[in-house]
């Protein structure tokens, strides 16, 4: 999957609305199961965001940018939402110098400091790095001129803290199941009504 974590929605709750499969028609019933799929899917990405940013140090609009629109199956009756596991860089997460390091915030209240780590410029840009105990070369000409390598400070990624083995993953992952939830049963409510109500 390359950076990207899939993450199926599966709808639950909606036991009620299906109790009326018996006494609808099964093209009315296909038309309004699509109208919940949308309308849930279309509510993903805010509420990923906004339970993530309530524990993370995190920009809603960071979290967004991380989260993949839906993709529908062939019939549109579910649907597929990617979130990326590719790791975010410190800065997202607050990095700043101080002097013993650099101090960034994962959790939203919780600063730490990095006391390996410091801030560097590259590319116009200041951002966080830390010293790698791995020699890096330039090629076969350097090899008697090692020097040390520089790796970026990152932070947990969108996958890792809401589809992966996080600290608030099943928390974050079950209030977001209930948004979907309900937005689904109201996108297929919604169908149904404009049907009796013949448009």
């Amino acid at each position: 999957m390359g950076n990207n974590l899939r993450l199926d929605v599966q709808i639950t709750g909606a036991q009620d609305l299906l109790k009326m499969q018996h006494f609808l028609d099964s093209k009315l019933l296909e038309k309004a199961t699509r109208g919940g799929i949308k309308y849930a899917t279309s509510a993903a990405k805010v509420a990923i965001a906004k339970e993530v940013t309530a524990r993370y140090s995190l920009k809603s609009a960071r979290v967004k940018q991380d989260v993949g629109p839906p993709r529908f199956s062939g019939d549109g009756t579910s649907a597929t939402i990617t979130v990326s596991r590719k790791p975010i860089t410190a800065l997202s997460y607050g990095a700043r110098a101080v002097s013993d390091g650099v101090s960034l915030a994962i959790f939203r209240g919780q600063r730490s400091i990095d006391r390996a780590a410091f801030m560097q410029t590259t590319g116009g840009r200041l951002m966080p790095f830390r010293a790698t105990s791995k020699r890096r070369y330039r090629g076969d000409s350097d090899r008697n001129k090692p020097r040390r390598g520089l790796d970026l400070v990152v932070g947990p990624s969108i996958g890792s803290i809401f589809a992966g083995d996080s600290r608030f993953g099943p928390e974050l992952r079950a209030k977001v199941q209930i948004r979907i939830n309900e937005q689904f049963i109201k996108g297929m409510q919604r169908v149904l009504d404009s049907a009796a109500r013949g448009y």
